[in-house]
């Protein structure tokens, strides 16, 4: 009896202790509830440590936010380029616990907490227990993604719910929706690290799934997105800094409002209460991007094409194959589930005309086949970043129809072997540097031979574009402080250090000094050769 009575005493003690600390946590005020060294003393010593989970949710103003479940640690997205906290509150969302953290964290900088990573330390704490937590605040926006119970497994597909956080002032927004993913991309697919094609949907009353449209951080609306992993770069910034040159000048430079190119914006992901580490948001580019006309506002009447692997390019190549949607190394894209002869016309003739043995009728048909300002601009883009990835694949090709026939626009894609990266399966990841670079040409077709004919006053008009742009938007400062901002972006928000710890054998070498060094050689190069087209290409 008295030992009953005195396990009652204890459990009352106890409680009063839990009291009192709940009320020290919730007249703290700020951001992060406290408790003090006294405080904390008293949980040591009254309550059991335990390994267990038993803070299944913490939220900030309300919204859930991701954890890694082995270690402990919930990611929360603040804006970066704000020195000032947030006016936010974080709380328990588990019902009978509590949260304190153990210091004054707001007295401490943001920024630095961000870029160095810093775990900041909390308890949680029941009326028996308590736990050791970690929080990280990390400057770009968090994808968490659950597998739901029904979702297939087959060649990395699935099914999986998805929530992605980010901040606006002292916002934390969300969007949800359920997400079938799977596997893409060529090299990349074997790397430990997967990229993945997405898909948001929703389920409806039949319990099929459909579509679910949605502007993810400020981009499209849409159903169909990309998450890349970024794997091989040791920058992460090699993607982004193409997207944004092309962004700048070429991408929208066309007069059917279509987006030749895509956007890529940094993320962290949270994957089955396991941290997964930094990936790019990408729109694709499809038929909707590019802007396809469609007969009847239903069936395509223009193509997109993307050159996925290098193939000789003549007319022999685009003989019947058995795989219709495949041929000379090129796909038919645009949500076409099969081809006919007739759908690879466009591109036969175009190939056909850029590879004919006569200059004369090369020059004289080229306004036919391809947009002189888009081709030009895609001429000097590609010798920009050195792509030569981009000449053997990863190249879209548009055709629109104009005045009853096809005329061909391009859109760059997949941009990781720029600016000195080349593919060489002899080394780690397939990925070579070769600093030298910086003083090559890229031959592509058909931009080389239209500079070869000078077609349509094509070198006149591309030595113009190049004053232009480095006059009024690729000058050496709008370079380099594109190249800072990317910097910071991954390594200031703290993800490269999480992605290295995740992904150790990936590509992390923050070889930022050396590209900059690249960037500033091959755009001292390029003003020689752009000044004299005809004479620079004499010496090639």
């Amino acid at each position: 009896m008295k030992k009953k009575i005195l396990l009652a005493v204890n459990v009352l003690l106890l409680a009063a202790v839990v009291i009192c600390l709940i009320r020290i946590t919730d007249g703290s005020g700020g951001m992060f509830p406290r408790i003090s060294s006294k405080a904390v003393d008293k949980i040591k010593k009254n309550f059991m440590v335990t390994d267990e989970d038993i803070l299944e949710v913490l939220s900030y103003n309300g919204r859930e936010l991701p954890c890694d479940e082995d270690s402990g640690i919930f990611y929360l997205p603040l804006s970066m380029y704000e020195d000032a906290w947030e006016n936010g509150r974080l709380s328990s969302g588990t019902e009978g616990v509590d949260i304190a953290f153990l210091s004054d964290v707001e007295k401490e900088s943001k920024s630095e907490l961000m870029k160095e990573g810093t775990r900041i330390p909390f308890y949680a704490f029941n009326g028996r227990e308590y736990r050791e937590y970690y929080l990280v605040i990390t400057g770009l926006p968090v994808m968490e993604l659950t597998t739901l119970e029904e979702a297939p497994k087959e060649d990395g597909e699935g099914l999986y719910r998805m929530r992605l956080l980010s901040v606006s002032g002292d916002t934390l927004s969300e969007t949800a929706s359920d997400m079938k993913m799977h596997i893409r991309g060529n090299t990349s697919q074997n790397y430990p690290k997967k990229g993945y094609k997405c898909q948001l949907v929703k389920k409806n009353a039949s319990g099929t799934y459909a579509g679910n449209k949605q502007s993810l951080l400020g981009y499209r609306e849409d159903d169909d997105w990309i998450l890349y992993a970024l794997y091989n770069d040791g920058t992460k910034i090699r993607d982004k800094l193409c997207i944004d040159i092309w962004n700048a000048y070429g991408a929208e430079n066309n007069s059917f409002k279509g987006k030749l190119g895509t956007d890529l914006t940094y993320i962290e992901v949270v994957w089955d209460g396991a941290y997964y580490g930094i990936y790019a948001l990408m729109e694709p580019i499809d038929s909707r991007q590019v802007n396809l006309s469609k007969e009847d506002g239903v069936h395509l009447t223009e193509y997109l094409y993307k050159r996925k692997q290098p193939a000789s390019l003549d007319a022999e190549s685009f003989l019947p194959g058995t795989d219709e949607l495949m041929r000379a190394g090129f796909e038919i894209k645009g949500g076409r589930t099969q081809a006919s002869e007739e759908d690879w016309e466009p591109l036969k003739n175009l190939i056909a005309w850029q590879e004919q043995e006569s200059d004369e009728l090369f020059a004289e048909q080229a306004e036919q086949f391809v947009n002189m300002d888009n081709t030009v601009d895609m001429w000097i883009f590609t010798n920009l970043i050195t792509g030569y990835d981009q000449i053997a694949k990863n190249m879209y090709y548009v055709a629109k129809a104009v005045n009853g026939e096809y005329r061909f626009f391009f859109a760059p894609w997949d941009m990781d072997l720029t600016w000195g990266y080349t593919s060489d399966p002899d080394y780690p990841l397939g990925t070579k540097y070769e600093g030298f670079l910086t003083s090559n040409y890229i031959w592509w077709q058909p931009g080389d031979r239209l500079m070869q004919t000078n077609a349509a006053g094509a070198r006149d008009l591309a030595e113009e574009r190049w004053k232009y742009l480095r006059t009024e938007i690729l000058t050496d400062e709008w370079l380099e402080e594109e190249i800072e901002s990317l910097k910071d972006m991954v390594v200031d928000s703290g993800a490269m250090a999480r992605d290295e710890e995740r992904w150790p054998e990936g590509n992390h070498d923050r070889s930022y000094e050396e590209l900059k060094r690249y960037v500033s050689e091959r755009m001292e190069w390029l003003d020689t050769f752009m000044g004299d087209i005809e004479s620079g290409l004499k010496d090639w």
